[in-house]
């Protein structure tokens, strides 16, 4: 069906140009008829159109406005009085032009919405420009040549105003976005052929030009041709959507459009005499209107301009989101109290206010619910706010800042942090769901008597913010001295931990786990220990953290696994240890989000020639709980290679059950807090005994870290614990130190510990 209609709007459209050319080659075809012809077959195609775009209004206008004229064509035959003819034909051509500029003033309304006063000052503008230079190409002449009740003359010069008005709002519409579209295009090329050939039926009815009636009718059927094969492409449609930017790149057009409607009559006045009152009255009266609205189109611009300044400064300096005052209003308000108030006994508080685990609200629920969140605590913390006269700004996404202009001491300002810590204690709605928030509140006093700037002090609250979040989250930290000192330790560290390795301060230590039930050695877990040029000896938990927080744990990761391996290799082929001896490698969150991790596993077995059954790798349950499904398919294809994979510290997560059934398991490590009061506490042994058993109808190998005594190793036994390492068997030790300590954990075999159930409390310690 839409093939059929547009094959048929086509082929009318294909009908009114072979008639145009007839007319043009002198056929003999009769002008008249030729332009009624081609008008019903403009109404006609636009009709068969419709059915396939299904726009009911545009095709209406023009299937009117083409029936229209078109019966007026075929009538003017028979009315005898040329003049007669001639104001019909002059009529119906001005009845169809207001009817395209109410048309197209609809078009722009549908692009932009309602006429505003900018746009009604430029089109009385080009009206009243289109007037005056028709009362001095049309009317002037006709008054001057004794003809000035010509009926026809009248309308020609009434005709020519609403044509440039036209010609104006095609413009406008083009410039909404409209530039690059197919029946834009057409009707444009439409409109300035009829504006065209109005003007020239203008200087025809002055006198200025010959009789060119055969020329002006073809422009007017080519205009026709040119408004079916607009109303005929499938781009049409386009026309009545809302513009995404109004305004459009192009107004700079717009401006030349209407400067020409008033320069145009300018110079036409400039450049002619006047020697009648009223043709002077009427020069006067145009420029005078063309000077008044100039005027106020002016001023109204200047007005827009600075009202767009101060919009474009408040979004500048407002969250779009919650409305609130961003980081550059922030900064401005920080810099004016700390230069007003340094001296003062009242000092100017900040408190960074972060939500704890914004990015998890924000993947479960997404942007737009995550918004409706934040825009809920934002109204809470205004409320906290007002009590004690303080503002709040949201810097970033997941921040806001509260500036309390006067606080008295430090410990007033950490209660006024938990007063406003109190705006998360109720849930928040999101839609059927309901959210828990929290937050980590970093609190700064500005100094007395000193001068500090604004991001010296947001910088002090990020870092209270980053010690509160250290110590849990969900509380409040009041920054001190002895912070920056700690955060300038921990960016050497920083700075030191690039390059360790090459330096070859990183070094193995090893602690070996042995079978409970016989002493003999099972494996060796590797730990990295820093010992820095200078000799100081940097503890794990100090470096670890900053290794995952700046991506070089993955470069430490694989350091550690090949060294480690290599040196299993060495100790395998010396006889130092068992063929069957593994090695336990300690993997961290980043490495196991690394794409490329299974494949730098694959290297360290075989550069170090270890058969990949030797390799234990031990996961944490905080890893596998942040990216579950992507930690499950790079352990799966690290357990396709032969490694096999251990849960070190089970039993410390909430969700540890459902893990061993959901990865690729083999090993939990029991961690060393259950451990340490197995031997004493009720609850530690009876978690224990659950552990054991649960790992065993798995068929997972159970080892108990942080054995320290003969009776925690006794009961472990009792239980049913297969492997244990610890302080009790063996400290960690440097890969040199190995074969000696071999030597002593065969001898601590040989002890009663592994063989006898007595125990005993003597903490005895290997």
């Amino acid at each position: 069906m839409a093939r059929a209609a547009t094959l048929v709007s086509w082929s009318f459209v294909a009908l009114a140009v072979s008639l145009m050319l007839a007319v043009a080659a002198g056929d003999g075809v009769d002008p008249a008829v030729t332009i009624a012809v081609i008008a019903l077959a403009g109404a006609v195609g636009v009709g068969s159109a419709r059915t396939y775009h299904r726009i009911r209004t545009p095709y209406l206008v023009v299937m009117g406005v083409a029936g229209v004229y078109a019966a007026v064509r075929v009538a003017l035959p028979s009315v005898t009085t040329g003049d007669a003819r001639s104001m019909a034909s002059g009529v119906t051509e001005l009845v169809i032009t207001v009817v395209l500029v109410v048309g197209m003033y609809l078009v722009l309304r549908a692009r932009r919405g309602p006429f505003d006063v900018r746009d009604a000052l430029d089109a009385a503008t080009m009206f009243v420009g289109g007037l005056l230079v028709a009362w001095l190409l049309v009317v002037t002449p006709v008054v001057d040549s004794g003809q000035m009740g010509s009926a026809p003359s009248t309308v020609a010069a009434a005709y020519l105003p609403f044509s440039l008005t036209l010609l104006g709002l095609t413009a406008a519409v083009a410039m909404t976005g409209l530039a690059g579209n197919t029946s834009m295009r057409l009707i444009g090329a439409a409109v300035v052929v009829n504006t065209v050939a109005d003007v020239i039926r203008g200087l025809q009815k002055a006198g200025a030009v010959g009789d060119m009636s055969e020329v002006t009718t073809m422009w007017t059927a080519g205009s026709f041709v040119l408004l079916a094969a607009a109303a005929c492409h499938p781009s049409v449609p386009e026309l009545f959507r809302p513009a995404r930017h109004p305004d459009g790149p192009r107004q700079n057009l717009r401006l030349l459009i209407v400067l020409a409607a008033v320069l145009a009559p300018v110079i036409m006045v400039a450049a002619t005499d006047s020697e009648s009152p009223t043709d002077r009255a009427v020069r006067v009266a145009g420029l005078a209107l063309l000077v008044v609205f100039g005027s106020v189109r002016l001023l109204q611009a200047i007005r827009a301009s600075e009202s767009a300044r101060a919009s474009l400064q408040d979004r500048l300096e407002r969250d779009e989101l919650t409305g609130l005052p961003n980081r550059v209003a922030l900064l401005s308000q920080l810099d004016e109290l700390l230069e007003t108030t340094w001296r003062a006994e009242q000092r100017p508080m900040v408190l960074l206010v972060s939500i704890d685990r914004y990015k998890h609200i924000h993947d479960t629920y997404g942007q737009e619910l995550a918004g409706i969140v934040v825009c809920d605590l934002a109204q809470r913390l205004s409320l906290a706010a007002q009590q004690f006269g303080a503002s709040v700004t949201r810097p970033s996404v997941d921040e806001f800042v509260v500036v309390d202009p006067a606080v008295v001491s430090p410990a007033q300002a950490v209660i006024r942090a938990e007063s406003m810590k109190e705006a998360f204690d109720q849930p928040v709605t999101v839609g059927d769901a309901t959210v828990f928030v929290t937050a980590s509140i970093g609190a700064v006093v500005a100094p007395r008597n000193r001068t500090v700037s604004s991001e010296e002090m947001l910088r002090r609250a990020d870092i209270a913010t980053d010690r509160a979040k250290e110590i849990g989250r969900n509380t409040v930290a009041l920054f001190d001295d002895s912070m920056q000192s700690d955060l300038a330790r921990r960016m050497a560290l920083e700075g030191a931990l690039h390059g360790a390795v090459e330096r070859r301060e990183m070094r193995l230590y090893h602690q070996a786990i042995v079978e409970i039930a016989t002493g003999e050695i099972s494996g060796f877990e590797a730990l990295i220990r820093w010992r820095r040029e200078d000799g100081t000896v940097v503890p794990p938990s100090d470096f670890i953290p900053i290794a995952e927080e700046t991506g070089t744990i993955n470069a430490l990761g694989s350091w550690v696994m090949l060294e480690a391996l290599s040196e299993l290799r060495r100790w395998i082929d010396d006889g130092t240890v068992a063929p069957t001896t593994t090695m336990s490698v300690n993997v961290s969150p980043r490495q196991v989000a690394d794409p490329h991790f299974p494949d730098i596993v694959n290297e360290a077995l075989q550069r170090s020639g270890v058969p990949p059954e030797l390799l234990w790798l031990e996961v944490t349950e905080s890893m596998m709980l942040s990216e579950p499904e992507h930690a499950r398919a790079t352990l799966r294809k690290v357990r396709a290679m032969g490694v096999r994979i251990a849960l070190d510290d089970f039993g410390t997560g909430y969700s540890s059950l459902s893990l061993l059934q959901r990865f690729p398991l083999q090993r939990i490590k029991i961690d060393r807090a259950f451990v340490h009061g197995v031997a004493d506490t009720g609850n530690d042994q009876s978690l224990v005994r659950t552990i054991i058993a649960m790992g065993e109808s798995l068929g997972l190998d159970i080892v108990a870290e942080g054995v320290e005594t003969i009776h925690q190793l006794s009961v472990l036994r009792q239980l049913g614990c297969a492997k244990a390492q610890g302080y009790l068997i063996s400290h960690p030790v440097p890969a040199d130190a190995i074969r000696s300590t071999m030597v002593a954990l065969r001898d601590l075999g040989a002890l009663s510990i592994f063989t006898s159930d007595e125990a005993t409390s003597s903490g005895w310690r290997g």
